[in-house]
């Protein structure tokens, strides 16, 4: 595989991205390169058959999809685009040693590199969670109502695991989206800023979870002392 795909939420000025929201954009990296500008985007039908034709193109057996798996990885706050490449490209390999044949491919909504942003993270957060419904759901929604097999599953580290359960909550308030059959693979949170009730069986959101997911997993400690910022 040539390039790494990203779906990015940063604000894009002077050709850079900024870690302030902004309209979505469809980005192919290079493998090797430790970032990303306005060079690297490409159309969303580009992005799409790319990124829907290499999880297709390596099907896997044991998958419960009949055809090729889809891994949107959903970064927390204090990251810069640097360390987004790197941990997507980590991801990669690791499941690929563990006889994985899917695609990672990474949402990047704006978060800063400092520890002390985390506040200003979590309201952008909450921001472009309706950017993932709009436009990545989107995706997902059309593609199926055209009978694609394609799984699609979300992995939501820290604050993007509350970036997942807002876009979910989101994605019930619009009528295209709430009539619509669409459904996601599985979904793991590790370490996710997402308060405790969140998990309850009568809680909205878990409602909605239980309704669109096929498998949620939640991976956590209670004694994370980044946690503990949140929990204040």
């Amino acid at each position: 595989m040539a390039f790494d795909y990203i779906i990015t939420a940063r604000k894009l000025s002077g050709g850079q991205f900024q870690a302030e929201p902004g309209t979505i954009k469809f980005v192919r990296v290079p493998k090797g390169s430790t970032s990303y500008d306005e060079s690297n985007v490409v159309s969303r039908t580009t992005w799409v058959n790319d990124v829907v034709g290499l999880a297709d193109g390596d099907e896997n057996p044991l998958s419960i999809s009949p055809r090729g798996d889809i891994l949107v990885y959903v970064h927390g706050y204090n990251n810069s685009i640097a360390n987004i490449l790197e941990r997507q490209r980590s991801l990669t390999t690791n499941l690929r040693a563990e006889a994985w044949k899917g695609i990672v491919v990474s949402f990047d909504w704006p978060s800063d590199n400092q520890l002390l942003g985390y506040f200003e993270d979590r309201d952008d957060g909450a921001a472009v969670a309706q950017y993932l419904v709009g436009t990545c759901l989107d995706i997902i929604v059309s593609q199926q109502k055209r009978n694609c097999l394609t799984n699609i599953h979300l992995l939501g580290h820290s604050a993007g695991a509350y970036v997942i359960t807002k876009a979910l909550d989101y994605s019930q308030n619009k009528g295209e989206y709430f009539k619509s059959d669409w459904r996601l693979g599985q979904v793991a949170f590790v370490s996710g800023d997402v308060s405790r009730n969140s998990f309850a069986a009568t809680d909205q959101w878990m409602q909605v979870m239980n309704k669109r997911v096929m498998r949620l997993t939640n991976y956590f400690n209670p004694f994370d002392a980044a946690l503990a910022v949140s929990n204040a």
